[in-house]
């Protein structure tokens, strides 16, 4: 094919290859507008903040940490710092807080509530550290569907 041709606007061979290539000559996109995906109703801060101290009890109560040292502001104690991890990772996947909410209701950035959920999900390759988190996990969904909500919204 001569290179003229291929570039002249009006040519229908340049047609074709843009069309085979996937592009066409106009802006507009082919098929139904795109929908996002939907998102879940979003929690005002007084249930955030309640499903989020519903978590601390949870690890508080199976881990025996002292609520206390969960809730503190800095640093603390290894097993103070693993149950305040497991906390944040029953909010988030349990009762579905946002990570921002979580971050508020435990007094931390929204970047470090998600390095505690990875660090979560990264330790529960270990069997028995799993079947801990699962029981928590069980214990929190139940508290949904006593209260009346729906544990997996």
């Amino acid at each position: 094919m001569p290179r003229s041709e291929l570039s002249n606007p009006n040519s229908a061979e340049r047609a074709g290859l843009l069309a085979f290539a996937g592009r066409s000559g106009t802006r507009r996109c082919a098929g139904p507008p795109r929908r996002r995906a939907e998102r879940p109703a979003r929690l005002d801060g007084e249930h955030a903040s309640v499903r989020c101290r519903m978590a601390r009890e949870i690890a508080s109560a199976v881990l025996a940490v002292p609520i206390e040292e969960i809730a503190r502001p800095n640093r603390a104690r290894s097993d103070a710092c693993q149950a305040r991890h497991i906390a944040i990772y029953l909010a988030h996947v349990v009762f579905q807080v946002p990570l921002t909410e979580i971050g508020l209701g435990f007094g931390r950035d929204r970047t470090s509530v998600a390095h505690a959920i990875r660090r979560v999900e990264d330790d529960r390759d270990g069997a028995a550290f799993d079947a801990l988190v699962g029981r928590m996990e069980r214990l929190a969904a139940a508290c949904l569907d006593w209260n009346g909500e729906d544990a997996s919204a």
